[in-house]
C-alpha cells in the first residue's frame, strides 16, 4: 500500500487523583505518588520495615508498594534518594524517582530531541518515538496523530504529501493508486483495473488477451481489424502462413 497507518502504542495521559495516585503511563509501568505517611504518632506502635524486615518503634512511617518501612528506607533504585514525599515510577516491582526514570528509560523525541517525560505521551513508530505534539508530515508540518501517513527514508508525511511525493500513478488516468486498489501491469507499466483498455474500443481488458504495439494496448479484435493481413478478393483476415 502507499501509505500505513499508525500502530502506536499510546500511552495514557498522566493524572494525578484526589487520593494522591497517579494513573498507569506505560505497559507494564505504574506510576504513584508519594506514599501516605502516618501521622498519629502512636507511642509503641509494631510494624515490618520491609527493607531491612526490623521493627518499626517510630509514630511515623512509610506506607509505599502495600509495603511498610522505616521513614528514609524508601528510595530509588537508582539514585537511592528518598522517595518519601516524592513522586516515584514503578518498574520491574523496582522504585525509582522521575528524575532517574526519565534518564534511564524515557525516549527521546525524533523531532525536537527532548526527553519524553512521564507525563507526555509518548508516540512510536518503527522504533522512533514522538511527542504527541511533534509528530508531524515532514512537509507541510500538519499533525499525524490519528491520521493514515507513510514513510519514505526514514521520514513521515501526511497521505496528501506522500502521494504526491512519492506514490505511483497509474499509466492510464495519471491518479495514485490508493491502499487495497486492484492494478494491472505490464512491462513497467501499471494501470488501475478500470483503466486498463484497448486504445481504439476503450472496452476494459480485463482477463482477456491483449496485443501490445509500441506504447498502446489492443484488444485481439481491434488489433485483427486494425492491423491484420486480409485476402484482396474476400478481405478476410488471413489467420495462417501462406506460400510465396
Amino acid at each position: 500500500c502507499v501509505w500505513e497507518r499508525f500502530g502506536i502504542d499510546m500511552s495514557e495521559e498522566v493524572t494525578t487523583t484526589e487520593v494522591k495516585k497517579v494513573k498507569k503511563v506505560k505497559k507494564k509501568t505504574k506510576v504513584q505518588v508519594e506514599v501516605d505517611v502516618d501521622e498519629s504518632r502512636r507511642d509503641s506502635q509494631l510494624q515490618n520495615a520491609e527493607e531491612r524486615n526490623e521493627l518499626i518503634f517510630s509514630g511515623e512511617y512509610t506506607k509505599a508498594m502495600s509495603k511498610d518501612w522505616h521513614t528514609g528506607h524508601f528510595c530509588c533504585w537508582q539514585c537511592d534518594d528518598t522517595l518519601t514525599g516524592q513522586r516515584y515510577v514503578l518498574r520491574d516491582e523496582h522504585p525509582y524517582c522521575v528524575r532517574c526514570y526519565e534518564q534511564v528509560f524515557s525516549n527521546t523525541c525524533e523531532e525536537c530531541s527532548k526527553v519524553i517525560g512521564i507525563d507526555s505521551k509518548d508516540l512510536s513508530y518503527k522504533e522512533k518515538h514522538w511527542h504527541e505534539s511533534c509528530f508531524l508530515c515532514n512537509k507541510c508540518r500538519v499533525s499525524l496523530v490519528d491520521k493514515p501517513f507513510g514513510s519514505k527514508t526514514e521520514k513521515v508525511y501526511c497521505a496528501n504529501c506522500y502521494d504526491a511525493a512519492f506514490a505511483t500513478r497509474c499509466d492510464g488516468c495519471g491518479d495514485v493508486f490508493r491502499a487495497g486498489t486492484k492494478k494491472m501491469e505490464y512491462k513497467g507499466r501499471q494501470w488501475h483495473d478500470q483503466c486498463f483498455c484497448c486504445c481504439v474500443c476503450k472496452n476494459p481488458i480485463g482477463t482477456r488477451s491483449f496485443i501490445p504495439r509500441e506504447t498502446d494496448i489492443y484488444c485481439t479484435t481491434c488489433y485483427e481489424e486494425k492491423f491484420a493481413t486480409r485476402c484482396i478478393k474476400c478481405n478476410q483476415i488471413i489467420t495462417s502462413g501462406g506460400v510465396t
